[in-house]
């Protein structure tokens, strides 16, 4: 299974690790759709890892991917 760390827009300095559904293929700089609490929020793919620090248990997946706009760059 593979993870990707998500820039949300919120007054949080902190990046989000996210599951990555088998039928989904993110990259850096994709805009994806992330459950946050009650909320579905948009946010940036910043990198895709192989692994977590957080238990399976606490990660939830990731949506979708939003192709309704250009991909930002990786760096």
């Amino acid at each position: 299974m593979s993870f990707v760390r998500v820039a949300l827009g919120l007054p949080i300095p902190q990046i989000f690790d996210y599951a990555v559904p088998p039928d989904l293929a993110p990259s850096g700089g994709d805009r994806v759709v992330v459950p946050f609490g009650s909320r579905r929020l948009i946010g940036i793919v910043i990198e895709v890892v192989g692994e977590s620090a957080l238990a399976a248990s606490r990660i939830r997946p990731i949506e979708g991917i939003r192709n309704d706009a250009p991909r930002l760059p990786a760096d």
